[in-house]
């Protein structure tokens, strides 16, 4: 049994993997954060384009919420 989130290029990207034959089951909980205005950006950049953001993620990293995105709460 295999698993994909339900995120089409995920099961697209199964897909390729070239298993014929094997039974895929999409899960909502497999799925990546909502990252905002975060998202594609190196913790360098992050720090330099947004510095108050950045400072404030590493003081409450479970609740904290990129502009646009979802905590790890929000993602659990």
């Amino acid at each position: 049994v295999y698993y994909t989130s339900e995120y089409i290029r995920a099961q697209e990207t199964a897909g390729h993997l070239g298993m014929e034959g094997a039974k895929w089951f999409t899960e909502p909980y497999i799925r990546e954060r909502d990252m905002g205005i975060f998202c594609g950006q190196s913790d360098g950049d992050r720090a330099e384009l947004f510095p108050n953001e950045s400072r404030y993620s590493k003081t409450d990293t479970y609740y904290w919420c990129p502009p646009g995105g979802e905590s790890i709460a929000n993602a659990c």
